[in-house]
Protein backbone atom coordinates (compact mmCIF):
# COMPACT_ATOMS: atom_id res chain seq x y z
CA UNK A 1 0.00 0.00 0.00
CA UNK A 2 1.29 3.45 -0.94
CA UNK A 3 1.65 6.01 1.80
CA UNK A 4 -0.73 8.95 1.71
CA UNK A 5 0.51 12.11 0.00
CA UNK A 6 2.51 14.09 2.50
CA UNK A 7 2.48 17.86 2.29
CA UNK A 8 5.85 19.31 1.62
CA UNK A 9 6.95 21.99 4.09
CA UNK A 10 7.10 24.67 1.39
CA UNK A 11 3.51 23.86 0.30
CA UNK A 12 2.33 24.37 3.87
CA UNK A 13 4.29 27.63 4.14
CA UNK A 14 2.85 28.98 0.87
CA UNK A 15 -0.68 27.99 1.89
CA UNK A 16 -0.31 29.75 5.25
CA UNK A 17 1.12 32.88 3.60
CA UNK A 18 -1.72 33.00 1.08
CA UNK A 19 -4.31 32.59 3.84
CA UNK A 20 -2.70 35.35 5.91
CA UNK A 21 -2.50 37.61 2.85
CA UNK A 22 -6.20 37.13 2.16
CA UNK A 23 -7.08 37.98 5.78
CA UNK A 24 -4.83 41.05 5.66
CA UNK A 25 -6.47 42.32 2.46
CA UNK A 26 -9.95 41.94 3.94
CA UNK A 27 -8.88 43.59 7.21
CA UNK A 28 -7.21 46.43 5.29
CA UNK A 29 -10.41 47.47 3.53
CA UNK A 30 -10.84 51.10 4.43
CA UNK A 31 -13.48 53.74 4.09
CA UNK A 32 -12.61 56.84 2.10
CA UNK A 33 -14.67 60.00 2.14
CA UNK A 34 -16.31 61.11 -1.10
CA UNK A 35 -18.45 64.11 -1.88
CA UNK A 36 -19.31 66.84 0.58
CA UNK A 37 -20.01 66.62 4.27
CA UNK A 38 -22.40 68.57 6.46
CA UNK A 39 -22.04 68.92 10.23
CA UNK A 40 -24.53 70.99 12.19
CA UNK A 41 -25.22 71.71 15.84
CA UNK A 42 -28.30 72.92 17.69
CA UNK A 43 -28.33 74.71 21.03
CA UNK A 44 -30.96 76.39 23.17
CA UNK A 45 -31.11 79.21 25.69
CA UNK A 46 -33.98 79.99 28.02
CA UNK A 47 -35.71 82.01 25.31
CA UNK A 48 -34.47 80.82 21.93
CA UNK A 49 -32.72 78.15 19.92
CA UNK A 50 -30.12 78.53 17.24
CA UNK A 51 -28.08 76.31 15.04
CA UNK A 52 -24.77 76.43 13.32
CA UNK A 53 -22.55 74.45 11.05
CA UNK A 54 -18.95 73.38 10.64
CA UNK A 55 -17.59 73.46 7.12
CA UNK A 56 -14.64 71.11 7.59
CA UNK A 57 -15.21 67.45 8.49
CA UNK A 58 -13.02 64.51 7.50
CA UNK A 59 -13.39 60.76 7.80
CA UNK A 60 -10.44 58.38 8.17
CA UNK A 61 -10.28 54.61 8.56
CA UNK A 62 -7.18 52.63 9.52
CA UNK A 63 -8.95 49.29 9.08
CA UNK A 64 -9.88 48.93 12.75
CA UNK A 65 -11.05 52.42 13.80
CA UNK A 66 -13.17 54.94 11.93
CA UNK A 67 -12.28 58.51 12.91
CA UNK A 68 -14.44 61.55 12.20
CA UNK A 69 -12.76 64.92 12.78
CA UNK A 70 -14.46 68.32 12.72
CA UNK A 71 -12.38 71.51 12.73
CA UNK A 72 -14.00 73.87 15.22
CA UNK A 73 -12.42 76.96 13.64
CA UNK A 74 -14.99 76.66 10.84
CA UNK A 75 -18.02 76.90 13.18
CA UNK A 76 -20.57 79.41 11.94
CA UNK A 77 -23.97 80.43 13.31
CA UNK A 78 -24.54 83.26 10.87
CA UNK A 79 -23.86 85.89 13.56
CA UNK A 80 -20.16 86.88 13.70
CA UNK A 81 -20.19 88.00 17.37
CA UNK A 82 -21.92 84.76 18.44
CA UNK A 83 -19.36 82.78 16.41
CA UNK A 84 -16.54 84.60 18.18
CA UNK A 85 -18.05 83.95 21.65
CA UNK A 86 -18.69 80.28 20.82
CA UNK A 87 -15.12 79.73 19.59
CA UNK A 88 -13.74 81.50 22.65
CA UNK A 89 -15.84 79.31 24.99
CA UNK A 90 -14.61 76.19 23.18
CA UNK A 91 -11.01 77.48 23.32
CA UNK A 92 -10.62 76.67 19.64
CA UNK A 93 -7.04 78.02 19.57
CA UNK A 94 -6.04 75.40 22.16
CA UNK A 95 -8.46 72.61 21.11
CA UNK A 96 -9.03 73.04 17.35
CA UNK A 97 -10.94 69.80 16.68
CA UNK A 98 -13.63 67.50 17.97
CA UNK A 99 -12.92 63.84 17.17
CA UNK A 100 -15.18 60.78 17.23
CA UNK A 101 -13.45 57.38 17.14
CA UNK A 102 -15.49 54.25 16.58
CA UNK A 103 -14.31 50.65 16.31
CA UNK A 104 -15.08 49.57 12.75
CA UNK A 105 -16.39 46.27 14.15
CA UNK A 106 -19.09 48.23 16.05
CA UNK A 107 -20.54 49.58 12.80
CA UNK A 108 -23.07 47.87 10.57
CA UNK A 109 -22.71 48.17 6.80
CA UNK A 110 -25.83 47.53 4.69
CA UNK A 111 -25.91 45.64 1.40
CA UNK A 112 -26.77 47.28 -1.93
CA UNK A 113 -30.12 49.03 -1.77
CA UNK A 114 -30.44 48.29 1.95
CA UNK A 115 -30.38 50.65 4.91
CA UNK A 116 -29.43 50.29 8.57
CA UNK A 117 -30.76 52.57 11.28
CA UNK A 118 -29.03 51.77 14.55
CA UNK A 119 -26.87 52.94 17.44
CA UNK A 120 -23.17 52.53 18.10
CA UNK A 121 -20.71 53.52 20.81
CA UNK A 122 -17.64 55.60 20.29
CA UNK A 123 -15.12 57.83 22.02
CA UNK A 124 -15.65 61.59 21.59
CA UNK A 125 -12.76 63.95 22.28
CA UNK A 126 -13.74 67.58 22.85
CA UNK A 127 -11.86 70.27 24.75
CA UNK A 128 -9.05 67.82 25.53
CA UNK A 129 -11.35 65.32 27.24
CA UNK A 130 -12.48 61.96 25.90
CA UNK A 131 -15.80 60.40 26.86
CA UNK A 132 -17.61 57.26 25.73
CA UNK A 133 -21.00 57.93 24.19
CA UNK A 134 -23.73 56.34 22.13
CA UNK A 135 -24.85 57.88 18.86
CA UNK A 136 -27.55 57.06 16.33
CA UNK A 137 -26.75 56.64 12.64
CA UNK A 138 -28.33 55.61 9.38
CA UNK A 139 -26.31 54.09 6.54
CA UNK A 140 -27.51 53.29 3.05
CA UNK A 141 -25.52 51.75 0.20
CA UNK A 142 -26.19 53.44 -3.13
CA UNK A 143 -24.08 53.03 -6.29
CA UNK A 144 -21.15 51.65 -4.31
CA UNK A 145 -21.08 54.45 -1.72
CA UNK A 146 -22.48 54.61 1.79
CA UNK A 147 -24.66 57.62 2.56
CA UNK A 148 -24.29 58.20 6.29
CA UNK A 149 -26.24 60.46 8.63
CA UNK A 150 -25.75 60.50 12.37
CA UNK A 151 -26.85 62.31 15.48
CA UNK A 152 -25.69 62.58 19.07
CA UNK A 153 -26.44 64.79 22.04
CA UNK A 154 -23.57 65.89 24.24
CA UNK A 155 -23.51 67.79 27.50
CA UNK A 156 -20.85 70.52 27.50
CA UNK A 157 -20.31 70.08 31.25
CA UNK A 158 -19.14 66.48 30.62
CA UNK A 159 -16.19 67.91 28.68
CA UNK A 160 -15.21 70.57 31.22
CA UNK A 161 -16.83 73.37 29.22
CA UNK A 162 -18.76 76.25 30.68
CA UNK A 163 -21.71 76.86 28.34
CA UNK A 164 -21.21 80.18 26.56
CA UNK A 165 -23.52 83.14 26.95
CA UNK A 166 -24.48 85.66 24.30
CA UNK A 167 -26.34 88.93 24.89
CA UNK A 168 -27.33 87.80 28.38
CA UNK A 169 -28.62 84.42 27.25
CA UNK A 170 -26.86 81.37 28.73
CA UNK A 171 -26.62 78.39 26.40
CA UNK A 172 -28.08 75.21 27.88
CA UNK A 173 -25.39 72.50 28.23
CA UNK A 174 -27.05 69.93 25.94
CA UNK A 175 -25.99 70.28 22.30
CA UNK A 176 -27.36 68.19 19.43
CA UNK A 177 -24.79 67.40 16.74
CA UNK A 178 -25.82 66.02 13.34
CA UNK A 179 -23.66 65.01 10.42
CA UNK A 180 -24.12 63.74 6.88
CA UNK A 181 -21.39 62.42 4.63
CA UNK A 182 -20.59 59.79 2.05
CA UNK A 183 -17.84 57.14 2.07
CA UNK A 184 -16.69 54.30 -0.15
CA UNK A 185 -15.29 51.04 1.13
Amino acid sequence: MKPLHRARPWHVAVTILLALSTVAVVAAAKLSQTGTSNTTFKVSTSSQSFSGKAADMTTADDGTTVTITVKLGTLSTGVPLRDEKTKAALEVDKYPTVVLRVARSALKFPGAGDQVDTNARGQLTLHGQTKALTFQYTAELNSGAYDISGEMTINLNDFGLKPPSYLGQMVKPDVVIQTKFQVRD
